[in-house]
């Protein structure tokens, strides 16, 4: 009865937390959707948001995944992301979740389905996860209970629950119940998990733990091979996210963050410091990061276990999660969180000390723990009805996206929100988040001296000459901005966005010819013309797009257009330099009829091939560095896997004496 007690109030707790779910609601944030111009209704009050703080996965992730999704939807390889900073890498992105199962739903099931899934998912394996390393740890069932209940309540799994961040702690605990119970097969396919939810600071601070706990409780080899192997697997995914983190010049902007003093004072009480869906929030820093408190019971509960040589263990970990959030550690991570996932600590240490408290108060104390934790959270996040998760765009974003016709828009300060506009079709020459490449990071600067990150809002009008070279057909501002002058208005349906033609008929691709005849390819390649919008933004690369030939340029169309590929038919009547107004990155390579060619930065920006008489197929294609030798990476990791769970089978098969009756080479086992 205890132990279907215990899974009952596991599996049921969520439902507890959203009762929303039970109305067919959705575990959401798209509220913030209502107060952007694209979704909003001109003529309707600004809706009250249910948490300020929480405006990421609506704003951005959703965006990144959505396209990850839509890739394999369409059976493409998630690789390349067509709609952000007129084109960059996807898979690289770790937060587009592109390789992990929660994508995978999103691509087969409906929007508001897959969702609550994901969410509850997430919560369902942090709680069975942690109520089961306490169990294995020797926490009653009560105790295990309690530190599962108190996990998936715990901070870091309910502030950052939409985000990639919660689901790759969700894996933490499973990944220690393996280190714990010698399988590292199981640990290495928890690892792998752990690196596919896409977020590279919650995966740094998993393998700290992981390694600390490894160095005190196991020290096999056989599991730090697991760990190893872990990471191979998910090599596919990892590989990309390193190149594009080496070859970034914003990367180290991440680092460096730790808890301000004011943050500790969470520990005394949850939500000392106010909170933000009760517009009360009086703490510095970011309130996501400055929540602390596991809950006042299993606070209690885990200094009770400091009179148990495991619990003081547990618990000075978590201390020394706290110290390190306050005082961070150098590189490329934001280090203040680790207090939010030390509390991961004093939920086990919270299991162990109830074994302190009376048998018949047991089941008193993890409901009284259960209710203190959906009352610490209950602001953290919602539910929303099924219609407004997800919603259509107004009719002004839906003419946008008709007009620009798989273009890059301009939206000037907010008019758009980076990725936002993505979620409808929308392509951007701005992004969200970081790192980014130092090219991207030049065509910000181009579009606005000393760029600010992660918003990137751009003021006024760039050069001419740069939105020639992305094919910005439109700039967009909002209602009460003026238009930049000498520019005919595009009409829009509704109020709160105005937009107007930079070029109507800016083409995707196009040929470039020199002004004074060049008497080779290796001639055309060695002058550089410039372009006044991108000049003095080295290096430039090639010929670039100013066209200073009386000879106008020859437009052409795209035959293919996909996400990682396309194709141009050309037929140039002299050498020229067919150029793709879409962002350049490594990893573009292309064919002409078949035949591997140089594919060149021009104007340091985009991309482009070298053509000549004869020349018909131009075909692009992106496969980057990272994902090849990821693939081979994950090969390996299959190969150390069997080896691992085969090596684990054999170590546990039961071994007959040498000589016993019946066993095979025994003299009467040979008779029979």
């Amino acid at each position: 009865m205890r132990a279907r007690l215990a899974l009952a109030l596991l599996l049921g707790w969520p439902l507890l937390c959203f009762p929303g779910l039970l109305q067919g609601e959705v575990i959401s944030a798209d509220d913030h959707l209502g107060v952007h111009p694209g979704w909003a209704d001109p003529e309707a009050p600004s809706p009250r948001v249910g948490n300020p703080h929480n405006s990421d996965p609506a704003l951005q992730l959703m965006a990144l995944q959505a396209a990850a999704a839509r890739a394999w939807q369409q059976g493409h390889l998630p690789l390349w992301n067509p709609d952000l900073y007129g084109g960059a890498p996807l898979l690289a992105d770790g937060q587009s979740m592109a390789l992990h199962p929660a994508t995978l739903l999103r691509a087969a099931l409906p929007a508001d389905l897959a969702q609550n899934l994901v969410a509850l998912g997430v919560l369902l394996s942090t709680t069975l996860g942690g109520a089961l390393l306490a169990r294995q740890l020797q926490a009653g069932w009560a105790g295990a209970t309690l530190a599962g209940l108190s996990l998936g309540l715990g901070p870091y799994t309910q502030v950052w629950l939409l985000h990639p961040h919660a689901a790759a702690f969700a894996l933490l605990p499973w990944a220690l119940l393996a280190l714990e119970a010698a399988a590292p097969g199981g640990l290495a396919l928890a690892v792998a998990g752990i690196a596919l939810a896409g977020h590279p600071g919650t995966l740094a601070h998993a393998l700290l733990i992981l390694g600390g706990w490894w160095l005190v409780r196991s020290r096999r080899v056989a599991d730090a091979a697991g760990i190893l192997v872990g990471l191979l697997l998910a090599a596919p995914a990892l590989g990309p996210m390193i190149e594009a983190a080496l070859g970034s010049s914003t990367a180290a902007s991440r680092g460096g963050n730790h808890l301000p003093p004011q943050a500790y004072l969470d520990l005394l009480w949850p939500g000392a410091l106010g909170h933000p869906g009760r517009e009360t929030w009086q703490g510095p820093g970011a309130w996501a990061d400055s929540q602390l408190h596991p809950g006042p019971l299993t606070l209690i509960l885990g200094l009770l276990a400091l009179r148990d040589r495991r619990g003081r263990g547990l618990v000075a970990a978590w201390a020394l999660c706290l110290l390190l959030a306050g005082t961070g550690l150098p590189g490329p991570i934001n280090h203040a969180r680790l207090g939010e996932i030390g509390v991961l600590f004093v939920a086990l240490a919270a299991g162990l000390g109830l074994r302190r408290s009376p048998e018949k108060a047991h089941l008193p104390v993890v409901i009284a723990a259960l209710a203190c934790g959906l009352w610490m959270r209950r602001d953290d996040q919602q539910t929303l009805p099924a219609a407004a998760h997800d919603p259509p765009p107004s009719a002004s974003a839906a003419a946008l996206v008709a007009a620009a016709l798989d273009r890059p828009i301009l939206a000037l300060d907010w008019a758009v929100q980076p990725n936002l506009g993505s979620r409808v079709g929308l392509r951007d020459l701005r992004g969200y988040d970081l790192p980014i490449s130092a090219q991207t990071q030049r065509m910000l600067a181009a579009c606005r001296p000393q760029p600010q990150a992660p918003w990137y809002p751009i003021a006024a009008l760039p050069p001419r000459g740069l939105l020639r070279l992305f094919a910005v057909p439109l700039v967009v501002v909002h209602a009460e901005k003026p238009l930049p002058a000498g520019l005919t208005a595009l009409p829009l349906p509704e109020e709160g966005l105005k937009a107007a033609w930079i070029d109507a008929a800016a083409p995707q691709a196009w040929l470039a010819f020199t002004a004074v005849p060049v008497r080779s390819p290796e001639e055309a390649l060695r002058r550089v013309l410039a372009d006044p919008g991108v000049a003095d933004h080295p290096p430039v690369e090639g010929l670039t797009a100013a066209l200073t030939d009386p000879r106008p340029a020859l437009a052409l169309s795209l035959v293919e257009d996909g996400p990682n590929a396309l194709q141009v038919t050309v037929d140039p009547p002299a050498p020229a330099l067919l150029v793709v107004a879409a962002a350049h990155a490594p990893g573009w390579v292309a064919e002409v009829d078949g035949a591997p060619r140089p594919v060149l930065r021009v104007g340091g920006l985009v991309r482009g091939v070298q053509v000549g008489p004869g020349d018909r197929e131009v075909r692009l294609v992106y496969t980057p560095t990272g994902w090849t030798w990821g693939l081979y990476a994950g090969g390996v990791g299959g190969i150390g896997l069997f080896g691992l769970s085969l090596w684990a089978w054999l170590l546990r098969r039961p071994r007959s004496p040498r000589g016993h009756a019946g066993a095979p080479g025994s003299a009467r086992g040979g008779a029979a």
